[in-house]
């Protein structure tokens, strides 16, 4: 499966709280990288709470 974005692609991110829309199946969310503050991960969420990957 190809990924969503390519590494050259820039990525406009728009930061609205977790807790004002939720996050739901489908999102493209950006995390902090857990070694690296300098670095994000972008992902996108594949299932809810209590889904089985």
């Amino acid at each position: 499966m190809a990924p969503t974005f390519d590494d050259s692609e820039k990525l406009l991110e728009v930061r609205i709280s977790e807790a004002l829309n939720g996050v739901y199946k489908g999102d493209v969310v950006c995390l902090k990288h857990p070694e690296d503050d300098k670095r994000l991960l972008i992902r996108r969420v594949t299932a809810g709470p209590g889904e089985e990957i």
